[in-house]
Parts: structure tokens; sequence; C-alpha cells
């Protein structure tokens, strides 16, 4: 699945985001994924050469880089990522702790001992992505970012963010092949056809099929583009995707709603109204307090003032200086504006 936006709107750099929509369909054939896709890069990635180390995120155990592959002209992105551990005890026994690991003494302090630890080769492996071609947008996606405040008053929606929405917009054919079944069927977990009230519930690619680190995101058949523009008609939307999808996640992963994190980003990374459903063991950036709005909190908000969000000022936070600029800017010239008004008075 693709996801993500134009990154001078979006608040943060996310693990294995959906990269598809920072190229239009005029800019790239448009494709699916098939095994013959995967097999080619498999084939290539021996002859990969690190151009340079975009970011290296020793929190969660990350890296990526920019390259190429030989005989190719554009820039590749590969996201190589530590994989989680098993839960499973049996697991643990006989791929961690049996005659096939190794392991080198670092040292010994007292009662404490540290090692280089070795285990089985299925156990090493890592969670790659590869993003190719990759464009500027998605390079500088990865780069390590300063980030700057923004408190978006509605008039700032209207005459900034919305207006560079429109002037440039991003494909969302990835969006619509899922809704209308052409791409991802095997990562579909639930699929409501109805088309005021309906959502499919996919599989996000940020997630290894882990039950512990599960990720899902719920897309509406509805073109909605954010939590901005929701209001009391779409109550029985948000009320049906809270409780459907809690129930299928329930039956098909025995994880009740009680210990799921349900909730909106705001500036999302692609402007069609999404909810992320993930376990509590899921800790990154998109759940920071300046980006996340629960589910549940969108409802209510809604039910005391209709159009709450119509005119909410909504604070995010965006990664470099040119994606604040157009905002810093418009309220500078706002308040000379102002003042020059007060002085002809």
């Amino acid at each position: 699945m693709a996801e993500n936006a134009s990154e001078n709107l979006d608040t943060e750099c996310c693990p294995k985001k959906k990269q598809k929509v920072e190229n239009t369909p005029d800019e790239i054939e448009k494709k699916h994924d098939t095994a013959d896709d995967v097999d080619e890069f498999l084939q290539d990635i021996a002859n990969f050469q690190v151009k340079n180390i975009l970011r290296n995120d020793t929190t969660n155990k990350r890296i990526a880089v920019q390259g190429l592959f030989k005989g190719r002209s554009e820039n590749a992105l590969i996201v190589l990522e530590k994989k989680i551990f098993p839960e499973e005890r049996e697991i643990l026994q006989e791929g961690f702790f049996d005659s096939n690991s190794s392991s080198k003494k670092i040292y010994r302090n007292d009662i404490y001992r540290g090692y280089d630890w070795f285990p089985m080769k299925q156990h090493n492996g890592l969670n790659v992505t590869i993003t190719y071609p990759a464009t500027n947008k998605h390079i500088e996606k990865w780069m390590p970012p300063e980030y700057y405040l923004i408190e978006e008053t509605p008039e700032l929606y209207k005459n900034v963010t919305l207006p560079r929405l429109l002037r440039e917009p991003f494909s969302l054919q990835w969006v619509d092949n899922i809704l209308n079944g052409t791409a991802e069927k095997d990562r579909v977990i639930y699929n409501d056809a109805d088309n005021d009230l309906g959502f499919v519930l996919v599989k996000d690619l940020k997630w290894d099929d882990q039950i512990q680190t599960l990720y899902l995101l719920a897309i509406t058949r509805q073109r909605i583009r954010s939590i901005r523009e929701l209001n009391e008609t779409h109550l029985p939307l948000l009320k049906n995707i809270k409780e459907s999808a809690c129930k299928a996640i329930e039956e098909q992963y025995k994880i009740p709603r009680s210990q799921l994190k349900i909730f909106f980003h705001y500036q999302p990374t692609f402007y069609h109204l999404h909810v992320h459903f993930t376990s509590f063991a899921v800790e990154n950036a998109g759940a920071i307090v300046e980006r996340a709005h629960l589910l549940t909190t969108v409802i209510n908000n809604i039910e005391l003032v209709s159009d709450y969000y119509e005119k909410a000022v909504l604070s995010f936070r965006v990664p470099k200086l040119s994606s604040y600029t157009p905002y810093s800017e418009y309220l500078d010239e706002n308040q000379h504006v102002k003042k020059k008004s007060r002085f002809s008075d």
C-alpha cells in the first residue's frame, strides 16, 4: 500500500510509509506489486551502490540509504529495519539458545556480562523497503529534520493549507486501487462496500504480521480530505468504522478494543480520510501528541459542536523550514497589514 503525501505538508517521517503517492500518473507508469517486481530487485540488490546514509535511527534500529542500482540512473531509497523478537517460547529456545547460536564476549563486571550474540540465520533477518524510482521528496523524507510548530486556525487552513493542496495535488490512485479491489486484495481484513458508511480495513506496510505490532488502516469510501472536513453528517461513518473495524480485528486477531490505539493524523500523510488501528506495543512518531487525534475524541467533539473541526485550532509540526515558511509569511503579512491599518486610523 502506498501512503505518502506532500512532504511540505507532512508532519513526521514515519517508518515504511506508503510511498507511491509521491508520483503522479504522468510521472511514472502505474504498476501493481507482482512477484516479478520483487524478484527484479532481489537480483539487483548485490549491485546496489550506497550514495548517502540519510538517517541512522539507533532508537528504532532503522537505517535509510540512498543509492543506485547498477545500470539504472534514477535514485533508489532503501530502508532497513531490525525485526522484532518472537514471543513464542519454543522459537526463542530453538532459534536463540541452542548450539547453532554463537557469541563473542564483550565484557564482565561483577554479575553483569555483555556479548555479541548471533542466533540462527533465519532470526537475523531485516525488514527491507525499496522505493524506486525515489523522488527528491522521498529522499528528503528521511533526512534528519528540524521541526516547526504550526497552530493552524481555520483562516490558515483556508488561505495556506488548502490552496497548497489544490495547487500541488498528489495521486490517490493507489487508494482507489485498494477501494475497488484491484490491488492488495490479500492485505484486506474487512470490506464494507456502502458508498456512504463504507470503508476498507487493510494492513499497513509498516506491519510485519506480528500480532504484537498490529498496524491497520481503515480507508473511507467517501472522498473526505481530513478531519478538517468532518462534521455531524459524518458521525454515522465514524461510528461504523469504530464498531465494525474493532469487531473484525477482535474476530481475526483476538485483540479487544480496549487494547487498540485508534486515531487520525493531522496533518495526514495523504489526504483521503483514514483511521489508524495499532496495538499499544507500537510506539512511533505517528502517535505524538501534536499529530494524533483519537477517533473517540473526534466523535465526541463533533457530538458537542457539530462543526468543531471546521472551527478548531489544530496544532501540528512540520519537519523543515520550507514547510513552515508559507505559514509564517502569511502570519507576518497579516500582522503587517493590521499594524498599517491601525496607524492609518
